[in-house]
């Protein structure tokens, strides 16, 4: 009787197995970013798939086509990875792909492409027009003309004050303080505006802790210095305020995506308001503005010929744009107001903050 159970039962389970319709589970990345840095690149994805994945290595070269890449293993956790390519070379274009292994079979992705950033660059985003975002350096520029060196200041409160009016093409020491358009001839001091006739890019230069290449970075032009201060629409509604860093009188720029609860800014967007509105230590500057990206504009005065003005009280910064034939327009900030379309002398040294475009 037992046999013969087992005997028609073996039909009925074959046809049981024909009649089931089997699924294979495909993999799908959902979705991918990366942050990057001068010797980094971080590369974040979701996926869908039934189990976890078995592993993930990410690939990593110089050359499209990925010879002699190196690989990097992905930190896997539930339904997402990370890999993170280190020791990597600043300002240097690279080309990457992923290959996830789900146990059924092996799924490499397209080849992408990604540069390392080059030093010198806040990393934050600032609209400067509908279609255009910037980030800023990381302090005002500067230039020492016994060795024909351009540099950013170490942090962006770092000014060079009275030390300007040691100008000349043979001072061994730094200077901050520019004519306009003085990119080819950072020393002119003259004080008559025909000797200013067009405009040399800074940016044009080699900056040593800027990435050390021609045409990294820029003056922005009097419309772009508009749109930041007044018509950028922010996440927190805070373009800029007034304040006393670590001691120095300036302005604050937010970027476009800060977080109104990170800090409580007195009278923000308002230019008439003294400095003193806000006080900010150099541990909160360091720990919360500019960790998250923030912008800071030191009053470092202006130079006249071999004479410095207001260093600490006034803060001029130029643009690109003529005005007339002997004018230019620039940011000009002091305890009354903020005048984001003024207009000096292009013989007026001055302060200049370069940004980088951010590729759309």
């Amino acid at each position: 009787m037992k046999k013969y159970l087992i005997i028609a039962l073996i039909p009925l389970l074959f046809f049981g197995c024909k009649k089931r319709e089997l699924t294979i589970e495909k993999l799908e990345i959902t979705s991918e970013s990366v942050v990057k840095s001068t010797t980094s690149i971080k590369v974040s994805a979701s996926y869908t798939y039934v189990t976890a994945l078995k592993s993930v290595v990410g690939y990593i070269s110089r050359n499209s086509d990925m010879s002699n890449a190196s690989s990097a293993n992905a930190t896997v956790n539930g339904n997402q990875f990370v890999i993170n390519f280190e020791n990597l070379t600043e300002n240097t274009l690279y080309y990457y792909c992923i290959e996830c292994n789900n146990g059924v079979d092996i799924i490499k992705t397209d080849v992408k492409s990604v540069q390392t950033d080059f030093p010198g660059l806040i990393k934050s985003e600032f609209s400067v027009s509908a279609t255009q975002k910037v980030s800023f350096s990381q302090g005002n520029l500067q230039y020492r003309a016994s060795t024909g060196t351009w540099r950013f200041a170490d942090n962006q409160f770092v000014c060079i004050g009275e030390n300007n009016s040691n100008i000349s093409s043979t001072y061994d020491g730094w200077i901050d303080m520019f004519g306009w358009g003085t990119g080819d001839n950072p020393t002119n001091s003259s004080t008559d505006n025909v000797n200013y006739p067009a405009f040399t890019d800074w940016g044009a230069n080699p900056i040593s802790n800027g990435g050390n290449a021609a045409n990294l970075w820029r003056t922005l032009t009097k419309d772009e210095w508009s749109y930041v201060f007044n018509e950028r629409s922010t996440s927190s509604g805070i373009r800029f305020a007034k304040a006393i860093v670590d001691g120095t009188w300036g302005v604050v720029l937010l970027p476009d995506d800060w977080d109104n609860a990170l800090y409580n800014l007195n009278s923000p967007n308002v230019g008439t308001v003294d400095f003193p509105e806000n006080e900010i230590s150099s541990t909160d500057w360091n720990n919360i503005f500019e960790a998250n990206g923030a912008v800071f504009l030191p009053s470092a005065g202006w130079r006249e010929g071999t004479t410095m003005n207001l260093v600490g009280f006034r803060g001029l910064y130029w643009s690109a744009t003529n005005n007339s034939g002997v004018g230019a327009y620039n940011v000009y900030f002091l305890s009354g107001d903020i005048y984001v379309t003024d207009s000096r002398g292009r013989y007026i040294g001055q302060s200049v903050r370069l940004v980088c475009d951010i590729e759309n």
